[in-house]
Parts: structure tokens; C-alpha cells; sequence
């Protein structure tokens, strides 16, 4: 199971060399039981439907 990541122990960067088609970031860091881990990530657009 996943645990999240201490947020006084993690470093996000911009992954500008995979980042053509979508914003990307990765994380690294320490989760609560001090297991190194690697996190990447990206957002997605919504678009809300007209009201």
C-alpha cells in the first residue's frame, strides 16, 4: 500500500526533458516508515460542462 510522503522530507522538480506533450514533476522523498520513494506526476485538465 502507498503510504504518502513526509512533506519535511520530499523535493518536487519540473521534468522538463519528458515534459513535450504534458507538464510533469517528480518527487522524491521519505514516506512515514523512511522508505525512499519516487513519485511521478502530472495534472489533468478538466473541462466543467456548460451550465
Amino acid at each position: 500500500m502507498f503510504s504518502p510522503i513526509l512533506i519535511n522530507y520530499q523535493l518536487t522538480i519540473y521534468d522538463e526533458e519528458y515534459s513535450q506533450d504534458e507538464d510533469r514533476w517528480i518527487t522524491i522523498g521519505l514516506d512515514e516508515t523512511v522508505i525512499f520513494r519516487v513519485v511521478v506526476h502530472t495534472f489533468k485538465e478538466s473541462i466543467s460542462p456548460p451550465i
